[in-house]
C-alpha cells in the first residue's frame, strides 16, 4: 500500500469513487502517497491515494487522487454492486 513498495493487508470498511475507509495493519501516517489494490471478479483495481486521517480506533481514510480512467471505470462498476449500508442506524418502528 504505501509508496514504499510494502503491501499492508487491509479491510476495506467504506469505498466511494473519491476515497475509503480501512481497518488493519500499521497504516501509514497522514499525508503519506500510497496505492489500495483491490481484487474484484478477477480484475485487479489500483487506487493512488493519500492518507488523509486516521483515528484512534484503528481506522484510516484515503483520499483517492489522479486515478485513471479505466480504473475509475471498475471502481464505479464495483460501487454499483455492493450493498448500501445506511449511514445511521435505523431505530424500531413506531406503529
Amino acid at each position: 500500500m504505501p509508496a514504499s513498495g510494502n503491501f499492508l493487508p487491509v479491510t476495506v470498511k467504506v469505498i466511494s469513487t473519491r476515497g475509503c475507509a480501512l481497518e488493519g495493519g500499521a497504516l501509514p501516517a497522514e499525508g503519506v502517497k500510497c496505492e489500495l489494490q483491490l481484487d474484484w471478479h478477477g480484475r485487479e483495481i489500483r487506487l493512488p491515494a493519500k492518507v488523509a486521517w486516521k483515528n484512534k480506533d484503528g481506522r484510516t481514510g484515503l483520499e483517492f487522487s489522479d486515478v485513471p480512467e479505466d480504473q475509475l471505470a471498475l471502481l464505479r462498476e464495483m460501487s454499483a454492486t455492493l450493498w448500501l449500508q445506511p449511514i445511521v442506524p435505523l431505530g424500531p418502528e413506531k406503529g
